[in-house]
């Protein structure tokens, strides 16, 4: 008796290691292995990209000056002009407010650059107003006749040469130090604003740092000084014009954030002044592309996830007959469940190494080399913990799934599946 036991006992071992190796053969663990290391590096990478696009756009189009802007008008408001500016710009949230007169200008350059135009355009700023200088230094509040210039310089005004030439430029770290001229013409007009006349005029400019325009998505020729040179350009350019201006009624408001803009804009509108988002196609572009990536992003999830169950699924459906031997030397459900559960958590682990190393050297090719390291991706990121969460719950899921269709199958309709 006590033989005969030890027999049963051995042949119900020998019964369980083959069904366990039939369940999980060869052919089935490479194809699983495949499908959930495709599925983890698909998850990964799209919620990488997603998360770079996102650090890109935050850091670039929403957070340049332009999309911080709002446009005051203090037309038929209890306000006068100056006194409006002084009260929304003692508000929480805003870092400069000044008239429109500050805000933009141009010139041509009598030095002549690499053979293009000479032709800048101005933007007024102010020490908290500037774009971050990346070599030099910023221009203090009360300083004159400072320049900040792209670090990729192209005084161009030709918008083609701008784009074609961006392996040509100007380099902007060797003009610190130097002194940039610009030329313009100071008109004199009629009553009906025809000009009568125009006197050519100069103005220099020290170049005192540089900054990253392609960051910040402006022109290679938009180059920053002081509010107040603003002014004198704008008053001296227009002359008798100047009285006439069309914008004396209208002030700028630079916000400290992008996502402050809406609270600013709705406190200076309780004021009774009306304000407007100065470059809404400006935020409306960087809003829709995120969004775009998000919908990607969700595709590809979803993508992912359908992969993966039905991959394990099917890889399982495959081995029913193995399942049935399992069931014939007295295994129940759960204990399949469980079998099938710990196979597949070891197969998730070893698919998602596979992958977040495949991830490692994708990331950085695809930000190095495809987008030239103008986004940045990381592999620590959201994708990356969803990857990791997939690989818990997933051999769970499907061993609900198959506990669901063993409990209608029969350990002799098993074992008859060819």
């Amino acid at each position: 008796m006590a033989a005969s036991w030890k027999a049963r006992v051995i042949i119900m071992k020998n019964s369980h290691t083959l069904a366990v190796k039939g369940l999980l053969n060869k052919n089935s663990k490479i194809f699983a292995l495949v499908m959930l290391s495709i599925s983890f590096l698909l998850l990964i990478l799209s919620l990488s990209f997603k998360q770079g696009i996102d650090n890109f756009v935050t850091g670039t189009i929403l957070n340049n000056i332009d999309a911080r802007r709002l446009m005051v008008h203090t037309e038929e408001t209890p306000y006068e002009f100056e006194e409006a500016i002084q009260i929304v710009g003692k508000m929480d949230h805003v870092l400069q407010a000044y008239s429109h007169e500050k805000a933009y200008s141009s010139g041509v350059l009598t030095q002549k650059f690499n053979g293009y135009d000479g032709m800048i355009s101005l933007a007024g700023a102010a020490s908290n107003t500037l774009p971050d200088v990346t070599e030099g230094r910023a221009f203090s509040d009360i300083e004159r006749k400072a320049i900040i210039i792209p670090e990729k310089f192209i005084p161009d005004s030709n918008a083609n040469a701008q784009l074609k030439n961006k392996s040509d430029y100007i380099d902007g770290k060797e003009l610190i130090g130097k002194t940039l001229t610009l030329g313009y013409y100071v008109n004199t007009y009629d009553e009906n604003l025809n000009v009568i006349s125009s006197e050519p005029r100069e103005c220099s400019f020290t170049v005192v740092g540089v900054y990253d325009s392609q960051h910040v998505f402006k022109n290679n020729n938009t180059c920053y000084i002081a509010y107040d040179d603003i002014y004198q350009l704008t008053k001296e350019k227009s002359s008798n014009i100047y009285d006439y201006s069309l914008f004396n009624y209208l002030f700028h408001v630079i916000v400290d954030d992008y996502t402050n803009l809406q609270l600013v804009q709705s406190e200076i509108e309780s004021l009774g002044l009306k304000a407007d988002i100065a470059f809404t196609f400006t935020t409306d572009f960087a809003y829709a592309i995120s969004l775009a990536v998000a919908i990607v992003s969700v595709i590809m999830l979803v993508v992912s996830l359908v992969i993966i169950l039905v991959s394990m699924v099917k890889s399982i459906l495959r081995n029913i007959k193995y399942i049935g031997l399992l069931k014939t030397i007295g295994y129940t459900n759960r204990d399949i469940n469980t079998i099938i559960i710990k196979q597949y958590a070891w197969l998730s682990l070893i698919a998602l190494f596979i992958s977040l190393l495949l991830s490692l050297v994708l990331t950085h090719v695809i930000a190095q080399i495809l987008l030239q390291g103008e986004i940045v991706m990381g592999l620590f990121n959201i994708g990356t913990l969803i990857a990791v969460l997939v690989a818990i719950i997933i051999p769970l899921l499907v061993a609900l799934i198959m506990q669901a269709v063993l409990r209608k199958i029969s350990p002799i309709e098993a074992m008859r599946i060819e």
